[in-house]
């Protein structure tokens, strides 16, 4: 499901109709798409993401939410390992997929707010 929805929030933002739609969830896969910041950091609300970076392999989801928040923030795209780039200076938060949140720990992150829930989908054509 989130690989749909990001494909489809690319192709809105450049003015192509949707391609694909969900035809069945499949009951497994679950996960979250989740912003995640430092475990110092005290969450109180997403403005204080404003002039922030903000890392993910979801920049249409994300940039999506941050809209709907009505917060500025740098969309910094990556694949991979997406959650070291605090640590390595490239973001100052992250957005990625969730299952047991046991990599966010690892890379001493909490999730602070959920974008998006996600499962395994049968998907076809519109």
């Amino acid at each position: 499901r989130n690989v749909m929805a990001e494909q489809d929030g690319e192709r809105r933002a450049a003015g192509k109709p949707t391609a694909y739609r969900e035809l069945r969830a499949l009951g497994f896969g679950d996960c979250r798409l989740a912003l995640a910041v430092p475990e110092g950091w005290e969450w109180k609300s997403p403005q204080q993401l404003d002039g922030m970076r903000i890392a993910t392999s979801y920049p249409a989801l994300l940039s999506q939410w941050l809209a709907d928040e009505g917060v500025s923030a740098e969309v910094v795209l990556l694949s991979g390992s997406v959650e070291i780039a605090p640590r390595l200076g490239q973001a100052d938060a992250i957005c990625d997929l969730v299952s047991s949140g046991a990599t966010l720990a690892a890379n001493q992150l909490k999730p602070v707010a959920t974008l998006f829930e996600s499962e395994a989908v049968l998907a076809g054509p519109v």
